[in-house]
């Protein structure tokens, strides 16, 4: 790192020791107690001291919330040696520090560099809604990760991220926002004595704030690098504050020192110096929003006198740095920045006004004093007292037209017997030091002036204005006095030999002027009055805003929210008079209704007075919305499908009305120029669409319409034998739609008969589960069928049984049937669709109810210890 020509201000460490009724704050040393600086920050509690030999610690840290002091043997020594030789390393990946458990002020860091951390967010120090105290820091080529990096050496993040930074360096950081620093999201760090160099970003060399307002003081800018900002990038409701801070010999594309962008919040840049930035576009402050620009007062910006943000106190001159070549930023003692920041401003050091830029000069030693009055009649006696900056022990005046003309007091009294205006003199020294001042004509030694000569002036006004009066200067005046009558007519402002009379508003008549000239010693005569005469005058008032209104209709009424009585108001327009003239009543006033679309404006006068009436009335004709287009989009939709339909715009349209007819074939969704249809699943034919605008004057014509074919969707549903012997024939089918197109799929068995139509046959193969499922298709409309599941029996020893063993009847049967077996069995009914509805067991003839079934065909199953037996029977 270059070196820096800067004061540090060292006013001593305090050491907080923390006592509670049990505990008493420790000092942790690293290594000696623990080997890491975690180790110790573990081990501590709050208000302990975590003091670190020299030495390179290859660490991650966290404060873990703890509200303890963290540093080097700077901390006890106020040496400074120990800030470059005490070490976090953070090994290339990985932030060094960490703040992100609620650390506020109490949670301290100093004395110490941070290096070589690497990391997404604040590669070298992280504060994330945390307020710690860092200050005496190195902070040091920290690199943020490849890509969307943010603050290189230190990141302030979301609320309550507000460090307090003192007397920090930042050398060689970088990261894409915000080489050294990054502030986001209402952190409002304080940075003061602080120095950024050779940092490096995309937005920001140095830092990058975003919606938050930090405040900058008395810090360095210096060799940093971004294409956007080389020092700093503000964008986004961010309000921070530069004060007394130098920005010089940045590089930038867009902005040497600044870039300021989407602000929505106004940067302040006050005793600030912008100078020797390289930009492409020379602009040291590139301003990106017109709505708000920087408020930057007693500032030295190179080559920005043109600016519209150039404001009170700014300069634009060489600062006349000591050795900017070698890194050396003070200022010479010809400097123009010396004693040119804002007089409201903190002093500098040595007592005098605030000077531009980080590095104030200072004078250790020189003359000046004050007197209790400056200007004094004849014969007055003046104490001057010694002001020097230093400890001068020896004084010698020197005092114009005074008496005594010379003096050895530190604080002498001196009679003045002369008129004039006399210089004094002070020199003062030590036995190191000389200095002399010399203050021209400081007394002023006076005597009661003469009569001032009769004013100049206008001797017509009007009421409500402002108007320049005028005397001769008279010698020995120092202020002047003015008198209007009678007082009714107006008041003026100032005390010198140009005023200004503020004319009475609503008052008219013969008024005098005169004036007398004064000094501290008493008043001269009055002059001769000037006679005048002051004429009624309308107050302004404002016509209202206009309007709209449509073609045809009533038109659009002018008023104006007051009047004078005397007054005539007249209107006009587009500059030229109506003809319409109203009298003034005291009160609001109507022109009445007018047609014509444009400007109207009004003047108010009395005759020999005209006033200019405020705002102008601008009237708009609107017309009903133009023909709509025909809408686009198919023309041929299947029921409960969604379409999409367009319309171009409408010119003069408020608002786009779709209409569809009829209205049951189908569902809006959205609005505007594109519109989605649902058809409705019952509605076939066809259906018509239109567009139509409207406006405040109401609808528009509507368009051709888009005629619509829709057809139904078919949505079959199977019915057939869910339960199935193998081997066996079974039917299916499907409600017949004339026109319809039928595509059946079967697994386990194959179609026999049908295919192609609603009703199919269906010879099944071996036991197993098996589906049938069908695709119907109606003038491109296609409905897919539930999948229809069939269980496939192996029906073994079916025959035998049924012809030999087991017999049912009736079949078909309506309240009971009887069960022929010589055998105890177990019987289930199941229905097609395989639910069981019933169950038993019988022997020999036994009869079974069942009345509680619902006619159809069922499958019965009889089991016995050997044998099964699957009949069909049919309830009617």
């Amino acid at each position: 790192m270059k070196s820096q020509s800067r004061i540090i201000k060292i006013l001593g460490i305090v050491f907080a020791i923390i006592i509670s009724s049990n505990t008493i704050a420790a000092t942790i040393n690293v290594p000696g107690d623990h080997a890491t600086i975690q180790a110790a920050i573990n081990a501590s509690t709050n208000g302990d001291i975590v003091l670190i030999q020299p030495g390179t610690y290859y660490e991650h840290i966290n404060f873990n919330g703890k509200a303890i002091t963290v540093g080097s043997l700077f901390l006890t020594t106020e040496d400074e040696s120990y800030i470059s030789t005490t070490i976090i390393n953070g090994s290339g990946s990985g932030r060094c520090v960490a703040f992100t458990s609620g650390e506020t002020s109490t949670s301290e860091l100093t004395g110490l560099t941070i290096t070589n951390g690497g990391a997404y967010y604040g590669a070298g120090i992280y504060c994330q809604g945390t307020s710690p105290t860092l200050s005496y820091l190195e902070i040091l080529n920290n690199h943020g990760d490849a890509g969307d990096s943010y603050g290189g050496g230190l990141c302030c993040m979301d609320n309550g991220a507000t460090p307090t930074c003192t007397n920090l360096t930042f050398t060689g950081n970088d990261a894409n926002e915000g080489g050294a620093v990054y502030c986001h999201n209402n952190a409002h760090a304080t940075f003061s004595d602080c120095v950024f160099t050779n940092n490096t970003s995309s937005h920001g060399g140095a830092m990058q704030i975003s919606y938050s307002s930090p405040e900058i003081d008395h810090s360095l800018f210096y060799e940093n690098d971004s294409p956007f900002g080389g020092a700093v990038y503000v964008y986004n409701y961010s309000t921070p504050e530069f004060i007394n801070c130098t920005f010089s010999d940045n590089t930038s594309t867009y902005g040497g020192a600044f870039y300021l962008t989407s602000l929505q919040g106004q940067p302040t840049i006050t005793n600030c110096i912008l100078f020797n930035n390289v930009c492409s576009y020379n602009l040291e402050i590139f301003v990106n929003s017109s709505v708000y620009p920087p408020i930057v007062t007693y500032t030295d910006v190179e080559g920005a006198s043109g600016e519209t943000w150039f404001g009170t106190g700014c300069l634009d001159t060489d600062p006349l740095f000591a050795d900017a070549s070698n890194d050396d930023y003070t200022l010479t003692e010809s400097s123009p920045c010396i004693d040119a920041g804002d007089p409201a401003s903190p002093p500098d050091e040595d007592g005098s006004i605030a000077d531009q830029g980080a590095y104030p000069y200072l004078i250790l030693f020189s003359a000046d004093f004050f007197a209790d009055n400056t200007q004094v009649c004849l014969g007055s006696t003046v104490q001057f007292t010694d002001a020097s900056v230093g400890t001068p022990t020896s004084w010698n005046w020197t005092f114009e037209g005074g008496t005594p003309p010379t003096s050895t007091d530190e604080n002498p009294s001196v009679t003045y017997n002369s008129i004039g205006e006399f210089d004094v003199t002070l020199e003062v020294s030590d036995s190191e030091h000389n200095s002399t001042i010399v203050k021209i004509d400081y007394i002023l030694v006076s005597v009661t002036p003469d009569q001032a000569s009769t004013p100049q002036g206008p001797t017509e006004v009007c009421g409500g204005g402002e108007y320049d009066y005028s005397t001769t200067a008279v010698t020995g005046a120092t202020y002047y006095e003015w008198l209007v009558d009678p007082v009714d007519a107006g008041t003026i402002s100032g005390s010198g030999i140009n005023v200004i009379f503020n004319a009475a508003a609503g008052w008219s008549g013969d008024y005098t002027i005169s004036v007398r000239a004064a000094n501290q010693c008493g008043e001269g005569a009055w002059s001769e009055s000037i006679a005048c005469t002051l004429f009624l005058n309308s107050d302004v008032y404002e016509l209202n805003d206009g309007g709209n209104y449509c073609e045809g209709g009533d038109g659009i009424e002018i008023t104006q929210d007051g009047s004078d009585v005397g007054i005539n108001y007249e209107l006009f327009y587009e500059g030229v008079t109506t003809g319409t003239i109203v009298a003034g009543t005291g009160d609001d006033l109507s022109y009445g209704f007018f047609f014509n679309p444009g400007n109207y404006t009004a003047v108010g006068s009395s005759g020999s007075c005209v006033e200019d009436m405020l705002g102008a009335s601008f009237i708009v004709v609107d017309n009903l919305p133009e023909l709509a287009t025909t809408p686009s989009g198919s023309t041929s939709v299947c029921g409960s499908t969604t379409t999409d339909y367009t319309c171009e715009p409408i010119v003069g349209a408020d608002t786009i009305y779709w209409t569809l007819t009829p209205t049951e074939a189908g569902t809006f969704i959205g609005n505007g120029e594109n519109i989605s249809i649902v058809w409705n699943t019952d509605y076939s034919g066809l259906a018509s669409l239109t567009t139509q605008g409207h406006n405040t004057c109401g609808f528009g014509d509507e368009s051709d319409a888009l005629e619509i074919n829709c057809s139904l969707t078919p949505t079959p549903e199977i019915t057939g034998l869910a339960l199935v012997c193998d081997n066996e024939n079974a039917d299916y089918e499907v409600g017949d739609i004339a026109g319809s197109t039928y595509d059946w799929i079967v697994t386990g068995g194959d179609i026999i008969d049908g295919a192609g139509t609603n009703f199919i046959t269906v010879l099944w193969g071996d036991a197993g589960a098996s589906t049938v499922e069908l695709t119907q298709t109606l003038e491109n409309c296609i409905g897919t069928s539930e999948v229809f599941d069939v269980t496939i029996d192996d029906c073994t020893g079916f025959e035998e049984i049924n012809d030999n063993v087991t017999v049912i009847y009736p079949n078909p049967a309506s309240d009971f049937i009887t069960i022929k077996n010589t055998k105890v069995v177990n019987f289930e009914i199941h229905n097609m669709i395989g639910a069981l509805v019933l169950q038993g067991n019988t022997k020999d003839n036994t009869s079974v109810d069942i009345s509680s079934l619902e006619n159809g065909i069922y499958v019965i199953v009889i089991t016995s210890d050997s044998d099964i037996n699957v009949q069909k029977i049919i309830i009617d």
